[in-house]
């Protein structure tokens, strides 16, 4: 039996090898443009397919039947060998070519592949090399991050063909697939027709490869509806959010999904706003963020309301049953999510009015609420320079001078020369924003005891004051 099947390999490879020459020369460094139509899209979905289809001899079909009849619906068959995933390779070429598929070149592969799924950085990594193709594994849980070398060994070469959800990307021809038993790909063993599961298979795997490829904003449509899953992984598990069609598509379709009067959903937004990537660090999605901050109004609040109950669920759920939101995250990656997505949530209230945002929500700001009796949070922003975001200083200022209004302890200036110097940093080196005359009240903004620099307000000056010069009264 594995004689057939590498003398049927050898037989396909050699008539792609033939085909695959004359198509990828006809290709630029120019990036494709769309033109497919959408009769296009429904011919292809709609295909009745079959062996006639493959264009192989009588012999070579019967050999194909025997592979069938061996293995076909064998449940406790979960490993695809690397000789089942040659015979899709040709079989997928075939169908694209079929299809009239615009292969790339081998530049505009590298360059589309290192765009949405970083392949140069993580070759080292994750990246599975065979002879024909290579594949990186779908790591929703961080498990391979965390793995010894021998237990890689084992997932990569023994576990990770048999997930259909990881992407092959095929050598010299330049596409990807997705990894199927090959004997699935027939409902049965007489009429040998492509099953549907195997033609629903191969019209995702030509619109994976339009858009990703050929930038076919039609099949980016077409799996937006048939395929979301696909366009899901890009930004969650590969951190791909450069686009805005793809963001929002993603972020729509979440949103749908997620209920937030049921907290055991959690996990349908699990590594969305932020993630750890293939190396284990932490991942912020700017992009996502500041879609939702773009498309929030007072009225329509749905996608703030998701980031506001990921920003509950990332900071005061760490320890209970849905941390599986926070996947291996550490306490500093915990609070830098939290910053991040506070300051975008702060964002959408003071764009839309901040009382009438309160008004319509039932809540104040998630750095509002948070700040006002949890300094942790506070010290970690302040530690990190404000992680350097737009006037988080000044946001932050904001909010902890009416949070100082109810603070029932008063602070003033105590200095030996009659005045003490406001920093713009924390140290002497920093300018010097302003100064304080020694028996004044002062709004102490951020204090943490680890450091010897504290924030404080008086009248418009803020910056920080040395704390031996602040005395409580």
């Amino acid at each position: 039996m594995k004689k057939y099947i590498i003398y049927l390999l050898t037989v396909l490879v050699l008539s792609c090898q033939n085909k695959s020459t004359t198509q990828k020369s006809q290709n630029t460094n120019e990036e494709q443009n769309d033109s497919t139509t959408d009769n296009d899209l429904l011919t292809i979905e709609n295909d009745t397919l079959n062996m006639n289809f493959l264009k192989l001899t009588d012999m070579e079909k019967e050999k194909i039947k025997m592979y069938v009849a061996k293995y076909h619906k064998k449940p406790d068959r979960y490993i695809i060998s690397e000789e089942e995933m040659n015979m899709e390779i040709s079989i997928v070429y075939q169908y694209l070519t079929k299809n009239n598929y615009k292969f790339s070149n081998d530049s505009m592969f590298n360059e589309r592949i290192n765009q949405f799924f970083d392949i140069d950085k993580r070759k080292d990594i994750d990246v599975v090399e065979y002879s024909k193709f290579f594949y990186i594994p779908i790591d929703w849980y961080n498990e391979y991050a965390k793995m010894t070398a021998q237990e890689k060994k084992f997932y990569i070469k023994d576990v990770g063909l048999q997930s259909f959800e990881n992407i092959v990307f095929v050598k010299n021809y330049n596409f990807i697939i997705i990894p199927m038993d090959i004997a699935e790909f027939f409902d049965t063993e007489e009429n040998m027709e492509f099953s549907s599961r195997s033609q629903k298979l191969l019209a995702e795997i030509y619109h994976r490869n339009q858009y990703l490829f050929n930038n076919s904003k039609s099949s980016l449509t077409w799996l937006s509806i048939n395929d979301k899953y696909f366009l899901d992984d890009l930004v969650r598990v590969f951190g791909y959010n450069k686009e805005l069609r793809s963001n929002q598509i993603v972020l729509e379709n979440i949103s749908k999904r997620y209920n937030n009067t049921q907290p055991k959903q959690a996990y349908i937004i699990r590594n969305l706003f932020a993630a750890k990537d293939y190396n284990g660090t932490l991942q912020i999605r700017e992009k996502l963020l500041q879609y939702t901050v773009d498309n929030t109004t007072v009225e329509n609040n749905k996608l703030l309301n998701m980031l506001y109950d990921y920003a509950n669920l990332i900071f005061n759920t760490y320890e209970n049953a849905y941390d599986e939101i926070l996947i291996d995250f550490t306490e500093s990656d915990k609070l830098k999510t939290a910053a991040y997505a506070g300051y975008y949530i702060e964002l959408a209230y003071r764009n839309n009015g901040i009382r009438e945002m309160e008004k319509r929500l039932r809540k104040k700001s998630f750095l509002r609420s948070e700040l006002a009796g949890n300094k942790e949070l506070l010290h970690e922003i302040d530690k990190n320079n404000y992680y350097g975001l737009p006037d988080f200083a000044g946001m932050i200022d904001d909010i902890m001078t009416e949070i100082s209004e109810t603070d029932k302890n008063t602070y003033i200036i105590e200095d030996p020369d009659g005045y003490v110097n406001v920093r713009e940093g924390k140290g002497t080196s920093y300018n010097i924003t302003g100064t304080i005359p020694s028996g004044k009240q002062i709004k102490l903004l951020i204090s943490p005891e680890e450091s010897n620099w504290w924030r404080v307000k008086y009248q418009d000056i803020v910056g920080y004051v040395h704390k031996s010069r602040i005395k409580p009264i």
